[in-house]
């Protein structure tokens, strides 16, 4: 049997590829299609080390588990274990229905030319047919799914974002979290959560270096350390609640101006969180509706 390295991976990144994005739709996540493409890249990579001898031990059953976890890891990012083990865990269904769909492909076709290469089975079957397999059913769950909210493949509702901060103007685009009712219990005004590293640059030097030290997780502890350090002026704590959380605390600061398109947000805090918003909502920034 004649197999072109070639050919094995563009096919095998076709359809790691469409496996990638269609457990990204599962999931209802918001990924870059670049990242999807370099885990699908790093799966052909793989794919192609089949038929070099030497490298059988890639092919165990823990070294197929850990690079289809390391596949997951490139393509989706890293934001918690939870949505991790569950991004990666979809990850495996999607393949696992797909590899039955192909064993019926293969019953089907019944081919001659097959062979086994490091405990890998090949069958003869035509590239052409095998995408056509994998871009039918990557078609089929799209049509399954684009009515379901929150299976969809598309981006939650968002907006720019323009923050004027110590003089300085940061303009963002964050996503419109239509569950949002995070205010400012004293005044009511509009709270929105933006990760520390898009504004770090704009904060004064010091009040910057104290909160690379302290971060936000201890929101209490950090608005102390502000204040001692004389940056307390305009910080405030806003309390929320969350799945899982119950009694958290958001460090926030009073921006010169906050405007959302052309309409000023009078009075709005800008909520600091050290969570990488953008791995799972692809902006640096969640305002609500």
């Amino acid at each position: 049997m004649v197999v072109y390295i070639d050919e094995l991976f563009f096919l095998n990144l076709v359809i790691n590829y469409l496996l990638l994005l269609a457990s990204a739709m599962l999931c209802g996540a918001y990924i870059k299609r670049l990242r999807l493409f370099a885990g699908a890249a790093a799966g052909a990579v793989y794919a192609c080390f089949v038929f070099f001898p030497e490298l059988h031990l890639c092919y165990t059953l823990l070294a197929k588990t850990v690079f289809s976890a390391f596949m997951s890891l490139i393509a989706y990012g890293y934001h918690d274990w939870k949505s991790f083990l569950r991004r990666t865990l979809l990850f495996y269904v999607v393949s696992f229905a797909f590899a039955g769909a192909m064993l019926a492909l293969f019953k089907l076709v019944n081919p001659t030319n097959t062979a086994v290469r490091n405990g890998v089975f090949y069958a003869g079957i035509p590239s052409s047919v095998l995408l056509a397999v994998a871009l039918g059913a990557y078609l089929v769950m799209t049509l399954l799914l684009k009515n379901a909210p929150k299976l969809s493949e598309h981006a939650a509702p968002r907006t720019i974002i323009e923050i004027v901060l110590y003089g300085k103007t940061i303009s963002l685009e964050a996503m419109v979290d239509t569950g949002n009712r995070l205010t400012d219990p004293a005044t009511n005004s509009r709270i929105v959560v933006v990760e520390y590293t898009r504004i770090r640059e704009a904060l004064p030097h010091g009040m910057r270096a104290i909160l690379d030290v302290f971060g936000t997780l201890d929101a209490a502890e950090t608005l102390r350390m502000l204040a001692k350090a004389g940056y307390g002026e305009g910080c405030r704590l806003i309390p929320y609640r969350a799945i899982g959380t119950d009694h958290g605390l958001l460090l926030a600061l009073r921006a010169d101006s906050v405007r959302e398109h052309e309409m000023q947000l009078e009075g709005a805090l800008i909520a600091l969180t050290e969570t990488d918003l953008s791995a799972e909502t692809g902006c640096g920034a969640v305002t609500g509706a």
